[in-house]
């Protein structure tokens, strides 16, 4: 029977879209340390959905304009590089995913919220502890629970069993996930990031980010750096992304990641001081 659900598991997967051209062209757009705000406006100017979703941003109450902004150009001024670059990243994927029954206890737009949370708070980090690429960062933490996603769009009845079954054993979602398929999200992220030819160390992050210590040493930062953003985006009640249970950090993170309980207390702070923007941020994707 498991063995039959993760056939399907995997079926639903190569039917599911591609990376979408505008997330690899916004990714060259990263690693070109020449690149500006100009060439990434010039990236997104010709995709509707993200050039409105970045207006609602620009236009949002949290920035209190009293000007309608209806330029791209303008937005990109008023938001800034990196805001409107991690709202290209985040649309081109969430808008392949129809959304999905609340009734069914899987908040999306609280999931949104904590997937783009764990994204800066992953950013954060990076930038705290000297990671290499901070946007990468970003990526692997924003996407690192996107096979929840998959299992919610293409078994909505099964996910909703699934979430029942959370709440009555209360365990984690992940340990409910792997009773109703024989897996969990963190396999399924994995079988979507391969067939996106994701690099492996962004396979990994998404694959082990709740175990790092299984993660292949030369990919071990990024996992750890993962596993770490989204303990504490849940401890920071941004978002819900299914599961909320007292978590332990492994003692070797602090050690992995060069971070210490003073560094930890500036990223809380850090996340909580964004937390009005990251949830004005949702709002204007919607």
């Amino acid at each position: 029977m498991e063995s039959e659900i993760r056939n399907e598991i995997v079926q639903s997967i190569k039917r599911l879209p591609t990376l979408p051209i505008i997330f690899e062209k916004i990714l060259d757009t990263i690693d070109d340390p020449r690149s500006s705000a100009g060439e990434l406006q010039e990236t997104i100017k010709n995709d509707q959905s993200i050039t409105a979703k970045v207006l609602n941003m620009a236009n949002s109450a949290y920035y209190g304009y009293t000007k309608q902004v209806s330029d791209l150009t303008r937005a990109v001024v008023i938001l800034g590089f990196d805001m409107v670059k991690n709202i290209a990243l985040s649309v081109s994927v969430f808008n392949l995913f129809p959304e999905g029954n609340e009734e069914g206890g899987f908040d999306r737009e609280q999931f949104w919220l904590h997937s783009i949370a764990t994204g800066y708070l992953g950013k954060i980090i990076a930038e705290e502890c000297r990671f290499y690429e901070p946007d990468k960062a970003f990526i692997s933490c924003l996407l690192h629970d996107i096979g929840k996603v998959v299992l919610d769009c293409c078994f909505e009845k099964k996910y909703i069993d699934t979430v029942k079954i959370k709440n009555i054993k209360n365990i984690s979602l992940r340990e409910a996930e792997e009773q109703v398929f024989g897996c969990s999200h963190t396999d399924v992220g994995f079988w979507l990031g391969e067939k996106w030819n994701f690099p492996d160390e962004l396979l990994e992050s998404i694959k082990n980010h709740h175990d790092p210590t299984i993660s292949a040493k030369r990919h071990s930062q990024l996992t750890y750096l993962t596993y770490l953003a989204n303990i504490i985006c849940q401890e920071e009640e941004i978002g819900f992304g299914g599961t909320l249970l007292p978590v332990t950090f492994l003692p070797e993170t602090f050690d992995v990641l060069n971070l210490n309980n003073k560094k930890i207390r500036k990223i809380r702070e850090e996340i909580q001081a964004m937390k009005e923007k990251l949830e004005a941020m949702v709002i204007a994707m919607k």
